[in-house]
């Protein structure tokens, strides 16, 4: 089996034990096979096939304060350590427990195997108050060839996908934050469970209050950013209560500025065709509304100039007089402050 080429592959081996060491190293580097845990591996009923194991790098300490400095030394150098094998027991200095805490501190993608040779604390107590459970497991001293090289490889599998997949969300959140639409996501039951930067700001909202504020207190403070609350609060009613059904309308705003906004809402649904939520766009068209209105209000003087200057009341029946009059046409400067012809470039003032 071999990892992507950029994947991830160290691991660290934290025990006060020489032999655990060397047992580790031997289970998980191609060709070193005599191992203490032979005969262990024969219950899982098959040979160890060297190709089947990617070419860890195994990194070693024996307390937890080495682990420590090992662990933050490869973050510093942005090469960090995918998974840690740590012993319960490591006198004198931090226990196991200990060590798990102060790594957790400065790695929290870290996966970490408790090892324990010893019964004496049931494995609730020794995760009590623990971070981060998602990213622990425990296996029991001596452990077979086999069971670490699949737990292994699953971990390293899972620290490396895992990075992908947070990339590829801050990818795409960059790209939704980079857009000037303010987008917003609601669940089923109307709570909005993830908006973009500028959602946030023109509802006054902080990303933390996604998850901390009532319902109804957010819904609330969202509402008052409207010029009309009972108005946009019919709106949202209606799309809630038809949930399978696109929705579009234009609705101002009166903070943190007046603005107009065109607002599109629909479902959004899973893999399997299941509505999970609602996604909410806001655009802001003040600008396009200006723009229009500007057009209309350059038509309208047009006209009015046009029958003002227009140069079919002109008395003059000569060649010449009906060659000018023919070859001039008005337009106007672009403050709307000028008339100007293309006869001799004469100018008018308003």
């Amino acid at each position: 089996m071999k990892f992507k080429r950029e994947w991830n592959n160290r691991i660290l081996v934290v025990d006060d034990q020489e032999n655990i060491h060397q047992d580790i190293e031997e289970m998980l580097k191609p060709g070193l096979i005599d191992t203490t845990a032979d005969n262990l591996a024969k219950v899982f009923g098959s040979e160890v096939d060297l190709d089947f194991l990617p070419d860890f790098d195994i990194i070693h300490a024996k307390s937890g304060n080495e682990a420590y400095d090992k662990v933050k030394h490869h973050l510093v150098t942005d090469n960090p350590i995918a998974v840690a094998y740590i012993d319960m027991r490591m006198p004198p200095g931090w226990d196991g427990v200990e060590t798990i805490r102060k790594i957790r501190e400065i790695d929290k993608n870290i996966e970490i195997v408790i090892m324990t040779a010893y019964t004496d604390k049931p494995l609730s107590e020794i995760i009590y108050d623990m971070e981060l459970l998602n990213k622990l497991l425990y296996i029991r001293k001596p452990f077979a060839r086999e069971e670490i090289q699949q737990m292994t490889i699953s971990l390293v599998e899972k620290w490396n996908v895992e990075l992908e997949l947070e990339m590829s969300r801050q990818r795409l959140e960059s790209v939704i934050n980079s857009t000037r639409d303010s987008i917003g996501m609601y669940d089923v039951s109307g709570i909005l469970v993830f908006a973009n930067r500028r959602y946030l700001d023109m509802f006054g909202l902080a990303e933390e209050s996604l998850r901390d504020m009532p319902k109804g207190e957010m819904k609330y403070s969202i509402r008052q950013r409207f010029q009309d609350p009972d108005r946009f609060e019919k709106i949202e009613e209606s799309f809630f209560l038809q949930p399978e059904v696109p929705f579009e309308d234009i609705i101002e705003v009166k903070e943190p500025e007046r603005k107009m906004l065109y607002l599109f809402t629909a479902p959004v649904y899973d893999s399997e065709e299941k509505i999970i939520g609602r996604i909410v766009v806001f655009r802001d068209i003040t600008k396009e509304i200006e723009i229009e209105e500007w057009k209309a209000e350059v038509l309208r003087l047009r006209s009015v100039i046009e029958k003002e200057y227009s140069f079919d009341k002109i008395i003059g029946r000569s060649k010449k007089m009906k060659e000018s009059k023919d070859k001039t046409y008005l337009y106007f400067s672009k403050d709307l402050n000028m008339i100007i012809t293309n006869n001799d470039n004469n100018c008018y003032q308003r």
